[in-house]
């Protein structure tokens, strides 16, 4: 009412979003495939052969960390995947909880992927893995740190 009184127009606008139902049919057919494929899935990188392509010629994917994960490599990988974050969300908050910084900054960057790989799996797949792969080294750094006796020489 405050806006109308100063001349501002508010309207309601009724519109199919495209964004919605495209990630309508992608789960659809995800989930179809899934009914054939859910133990070994279509092989890494084949999703796009099923879920087609956008207006730019650009293969879909699951728009879903979990269930692209699933339908590329089946039960197998969706269990090696949360195995893998449990594992790293675990170690990472027990150690941040303890009062290293690097491993609460570590379950931090974590967390905050593995949310928005949730909801769009192919935007940040790659620095997802990278990530990952540094939150693994991060996890045993100390576990397998060497130290070298005191009257160690080297020649």
């Amino acid at each position: 009412e405050v806006l109308q009184s100063q001349g501002y127009s508010i309207q309601e606008i009724h519109r199919v979003d495209p964004n919605f139902d495209v990630r309508g049919q992608i789960y659809a057919k995800s989930i179809d495939t899934l009914r054939t494929h859910w133990l070994l899935g279509i092989g890494g990188g084949n999703s796009g052969l099923v879920l087609g392509e956008d207006e730019r010629g650009a293969m879909l994917n699951a728009s879903n960390l979990l269930l692209e994960t699933w339908l590329n490599y089946g039960v197998l990988g969706i269990l090696s995947l949360l195995v893998i974050l449990g594992f790293l969300f675990f170690r990472l908050t027990k150690d941040a909880l303890a009062g290293s910084e690097k491993h609460l900054l570590g379950l931090t960057l974590l967390v905050h992927l593995v949310i928005f790989n949730l909801f769009n799996a192919g935007m940040l797949m790659g620095v997802f893995f990278l990530l990952l792969a540094y939150l693994v080294t991060l996890t045993f750094e100390e576990a397998h740190a060497v130290s070298l006796p005191h009257d160690f020489k080297v020649l």
